[in-house]
């Protein structure tokens, strides 16, 4: 007899164990986003300082079936990108043709006539040169690295990730506190703070849900 109520009391603590598992992990489904300034890293080979903010977009994901998955969202990033490097060429460009007039004497119509004789127009001149110095694009490339994958476990404080299922490491887990809508990462050791911190973040790092 009391091997079956310590068998049931075991079972019922281990069903608890689960559902309190389950609980902690529905906390944090769904997506989650945090945004990251870039700017620097993309254009330090090219040397540009006086430039606007290029943002990098990383989408969390957390899902019913304890899978989860954390990625860049690239086609922001390049959007982003893009219109930095066309303020910055047209405020160049700008800048160009009022020193030509002032050291040269030399209207819009008249250099425009110039670089059209060379094949070339203000603007693909521009971006040839700041190309030359580094591709932007490339960088950013670099800088959003690969996407990751996997499933997770929550205890309330502290998030484990794992390839496997069902198979986390204690050892190796986000330190994360939750307050409303936003969720910041603290710290610990783990794969997507390296990420993270890979791509030239420091914590803490506050995702807000979606």
């Amino acid at each position: 007899m009391k091997r079956v109520l310590a068998w049931l009391m075991m079972t019922l603590l281990l069903l608890s164990l689960t559902a309190c598992g389950s609980s902690k992990n529905e906390s944090l489904e769904g997506t989650w986003k945090w945004t990251m300034d870039v700017t620097d890293q993309i254009f330090k080979e090219n040397k540009i300082t006086e430039i606007d903010t290029v943002e990098m977009v990383y989408v969390l994901t957390f899902r019913r079936d304890g899978s989860f998955s954390m990625a860049v969202d690239k086609a922001a990033l390049y959007q982003s990108l893009q219109s930095c490097i066309d303020t910055y060429i047209d405020a160049i460009i700008e800048q160009g043709y009022q020193e030509m007039a002032a050291s040269k004497g030399i209207t819009r119509e008249q250099f425009d006539a110039i670089m059209t004789d060379k094949g070339l127009t203000w603007e693909s001149y521009m971006k040839l040169t700041l190309l030359s110095q580094g591709d932007p694009y490339k960088v950013a490339d670099s800088v959003a690295g690969d996407s990751m994958s996997g499933y997770f476990r929550s205890d309330g404080s502290r998030l484990y990730v794992s390839k496997q299922k069902d198979s986390f490491d204690r050892d190796n887990y986000t330190e994360y506190s939750l307050g409303g809508d936003v969720m910041t990462w603290t710290g610990g050791d783990s794969g997507p703070i390296g990420t993270l911190e890979d791509a030239g973040a420091q914590l803490p790092v506050k995702w807000v849900r979606q």
